[in-house]
């Protein structure tokens, strides 16, 4: 069990109804100036879930499986670090991703999930990232939430993995770019930085918690879309976004590539399938399962 001074994952009673929504409806709630259409899209009491065709690369072959994103607004508690189902005046609007992939390895399956809590106001940092996965072999969950420094933790069935409370100097995540596309895609930063992999990479990859050198570019893709390339020269590896030119910047697909050696490349790739705008968390019932018929899930 992971214990954090600030934040503490709580599962068990509680968690029906921390999935449920309870986001303002207009952007009265923060201080950032909005444009009317971005209002009316983020605060419409809806979620945007998008669904995409996936082949994962995993143990040098390549498998086919589905990824889901589903951004929603949600207040967010700054001190406990979860999202505010008790709303109080010091709570933060912020934009909540959860990214899902789901394939199999043969036998066994694979799930995966990263949320990241990105905020509407102040958007240099996420307030929070975890991600958690689970196969057979066992499971893993890691968790950064930002204080005065990001301070990340891991707990996971991999011996030597396990760590508390690690501080890391003041970098840019990887995770954090998806929502930077949705909310301030003419802001992204370019060019040579310090960079923490995706928590998704670094536990499939079993690789030391830090930051990394990488290098962010901005492209144009078609007519209608544009794409951030990250690059990690010392992990061999690089990620390739492509999102929509205009608001709201949906996202259309991503490869991952990583270098194994001189002739072998290990390449991920999602490819939209289906976008709906729904207010999934009340939509639990049997009869609802037409909305996965929707996704193509």
């Amino acid at each position: 069990m992971l214990i954090h001074k600030i934040a503490i994952l709580i599962v068990g009673i509680g968690l029906l109804s921390s999935c449920q929504n309870t986001q303002p409806e207009s952007a009265d709630d923060f201080k950032k100036e909005m444009s009317g259409k971005e209002k009316d899209y983020w605060y419409n009491g809806n979620a945007e879930l998008t669904s995409y065709k996936l082949i994962q690369s995993r143990y040098g072959e390549q498998h086919a499986g589905h990824a889901v994103l589903i951004f929603v607004t949600e207040p967010f508690s700054p001190t406990k670090f979860v999202k505010a189902d008790r709303e109080g005046n010091e709570d933060i609007s912020v934009l909540k991703l959860n990214a899902t992939k789901k394939f199999e390895t043969g036998i066994y399956p694979y799930s995966l999930m990263t949320s990241t809590f990105t905020p509407f106001e102040n958007t240099d940092h996420a307030l929070k990232i975890s991600f958690s996965g689970q196969e057979w072999c066992g499971h893993a969950y890691m968790e950064m939430v930002h204080k005065f420094n990001p301070e990340v933790e891991v707990a996971s069935y991999f011996e030597g993995e396990s760590f508390d409370q690690k501080e890391i100097p003041a970098a840019f995540y990887e995770d954090e770019i998806w929502n930077l596309i949705r909310l301030e895609s003419k802001k992204l930063k370019t060019g040579k930085t310090q960079m923490v992999p995706s928590f998704e990479f670094l536990r499939l990859y079993h690789k030391e918690v830090k930051a990394y050198a990488a290098e962010i570019v901005l492209g144009e893709g078609t007519e209608n879309t544009k794409l951030v390339k990250l690059t990690y020269p010392e992990l061999k590896r690089t990620l390739e976004i492509k999102y929509t030119k205009d608001f709201p910047f949906k996202i259309l697909g991503w490869t991952e590539q990583i270098l194994i050696d001189q002739n072998t490349t290990y390449t991920t790739e999602a490819t939209l399938n289906k976008s709906i705008n729904l207010d999934y968390w009340t939509k639990h019932n049997v009869q609802d399962s037409i909305y996965r018929q929707q996704l193509g899930l």
